[in-house]
């Protein structure tokens, strides 16, 4: 009897080159990572926590003068150029030249001496918190803006008035620092745009925050001011004044200046011992 043999046979699939396992992390369809949206309020407030005490110099902002110069020079230019086009007589020429040339000159000297006398003044203003309170002052020219415990003590040459926290914050907070109401913003009027961070004022305009290296490094601030009622519309008019805090200084002793605290002392007023 034959034994029974068992065969095997290789089936060819016609694929000589074998799969290599490839050693590429790669995906093909990778799916790009998606940054996290930044949380701009939670930022602002970081860093604005972690300001103890600062002193900013006040640099006054002329661009609106420099406007109203610009229409009226271009004004005066204009009426001057319609009367020389107009005028035949060569004396009635020479005069209006010269009425023109004399009202360019004293714009121009005027708003150099107006520059000159505001860069010239000492106009500051420093926060400073200790715990739960906070202490701050901003001084420009004869006006003074003290704000303790809560209230806003204003100084205007011969004009003495007092706010409230929201007063304060809404009007004159652009004079002062600025750090009382970014610490008191709503989440929602807080964005970034890379590392400059804007908060809006409730009635219009707000702070312009620019951060570097994790501190604050200026301070641009649109206060609102009421003009009154516009008769046509019955509406209050709101225009704004820029205040640009920069150089800041983090290590400094306060003072107020003598004048402020004159005008506390005759009101009998005391805000810490200051």
């Amino acid at each position: 009897m034959r034994k029974k043999q068992l065969h095997y046979e290789i089936i060819d699939d016609g694929n000589d080159e074998k799969e290599q396992p490839s050693n590429s992390t790669e995906l093909a369809h990778a799916t790009p990572a998606v940054e996290p949206e930044r949380d701009a309020y939670a930022e602002l407030i970081g860093i604005a926590q972690k300001t103890e005490r600062v002193k900013f110099r006040v640099k006054p902002d002329h661009s609106s003068k420099r406007m109203t110069v610009g229409f009226v020079l271009g004004g005066a230019v204009l009426l001057g150029a319609i009367l020389i086009g107009t005028l035949k007589n060569g004396t009635a020429i020479i005069v209006v030249s010269a009425f023109v040339l004399a009202a360019v000159i004293g714009a121009i000297v005027g708003m150099c001496v107006l520059t000159s006398a505001q860069n010239g003044k000492n106009n500051y203003c420093w926060y400073v918190r200790e715990g739960d309170s906070v202490l701050c002052l901003s001084v420009i020219g004869n006006r003074a803006t003290l704000f303790a415990n809560g209230v806003a003590y204003r100084i205007d040459g011969d004009e003495f008035y007092t706010l409230d926290g929201d007063g304060f914050i809404t009007y004159l907070e652009g004079e002062c620092s600025g750090l009382v109401a970014i610490l008191s913003a709503r989440r929602d009027d807080v964005s970034v745009d890379d590392n400059v961070y804007n908060v809006k004022n409730a009635v219009g305009g707000g702070h312009t925050v620019y951060v570097e290296d994790g501190k604050i490094a200026e301070i641009v601030s649109d206060q609102p001011r009421d003009t009154g009622v516009d008769e046509a519309t019955g509406m209050s008019v709101i225009k704004t004044d820029k205040f640009v805090k920069t150089e800041p200084v983090y290590d400094f002793e306060p003072t107020v200046p003598e004048f402020v605290s004159e005008a506390l002392r005759a009101r009998g007023i005391n805000v810490g011992g200051r």
